[in-house]
Parts: structure tokens; sequence; C-alpha cells
């Protein structure tokens, strides 16, 4: 990290820190099929089956920015940057597969019981599409830390070049 904190197109020591949150909501709410369905086989108490499994999920994300006056150019604070790159070092391939040939094993042991050679082909679907699964997983994963690392490397290179300015 350079010695000092500075724009890395301009030089400019005055940034702006400015920051903005991303607010993003998953599921759904009553279901009205579902809620006359349930009246239908269960009479007045069945409209409650509208809110069965529905549930609306909000997830918020801060990031801060600093802003250069001058120019205009916004750029993440690097420790920031360095802190989500920390959180991309799971190796996710590791965790994906493990699950999968724990998974095709508990899958050979139930459906073994019944036809060995149904439980085996199973077992190997499981471990497979795991492995491929956790393959996809870790891809992309290093796709992003990748692109998190080239940012760091062109920020902190230009505010390098002003260090002795």
């Amino acid at each position: 990290m350079p010695n000092v904190f500075c724009c890395p197109k301009c030089g400019n020591k005055n940034l702006l820190s400015t920051t903005e949150t991303k607010t993003q909501t998953h599921g759904k709410n009553y279901s009205a099929g579902q809620g006359c369905l349930g009246f239908l086989l269960f009479g007045p108490l069945g409209l409650l089956c509208g809110g069965c499994g529905q549930s609306k999920h909000t997830t918020s994300t801060n990031t801060t920015y600093w802003i250069c006056p001058d120019c205009g150019y916004k750029f993440e604070n690097p420790d920031d940057i360095r802190q989500k790159i920390r959180q991309y070092q799971t190796p996710v391939f590791v965790i994906i597969t493990i699950t999968g040939i724990i998974g095709a094993i508990l899958m050979y042991s139930i459906i073994g019981d019944i036809d060995k050679s149904l439980g085996t082909l199973y077992a190997w679907i499981v471990a497979i599409a795991c492995t491929i699964a956790g393959a996809i997983a870790q891809k992309a994963q290093n796709t992003e830390r990748d692109r998190m690392f080239r940012q760091l490397y062109e920020i902190e290179n230009g505010m390098k070049q002003f260090k002795d300015e």
C-alpha cells in the first residue's frame, strides 16, 4: 500500500467519501392460489395455506467509495477490496466435492440395501455431479477473485505514481 492515499488517476489528496447501499429482496408474499386450494381442501383455516413456504428475505450491502472532486474518478477503498479477496480464499471445490462424497456414501447405504447396482449408480451420479458443480463454483470464485486483484492492482499502482509528490 502506498504511503499516500490519493486519486489513482490525478493524484488529488482531497477525496470525498460516499457509501452506496444495494438492497435485494428475494422470495414471495402470500400466494392466493395456495390460499384458494387450502380453502377448498380444509375450509376457512385452509386460507392460511397461502402463506405456507412463502418468505421474503431482504439483503443490504454497503460499499464505500472514494470520489475525486477534480477528475470525477470513483474507486473502492483498497482495504475493503483486500477484505473481499480474503473472503474468496475458501476452497469451494473441496467443500462441494467432500459434500458429494458424503452424499454418495449415504445414497449407496440407502439404496444399496435394496439394489447394490442401482445404489452404486446413484452414488456415482451424486459424486460426479457434486464434483462438476464444485469445479464450476471454484472457477466462478477464482474469476471474481482475479477481477478484484486486478482492480486493487490498478488502484494501488495509480496511487504509487503520485507517492513522492
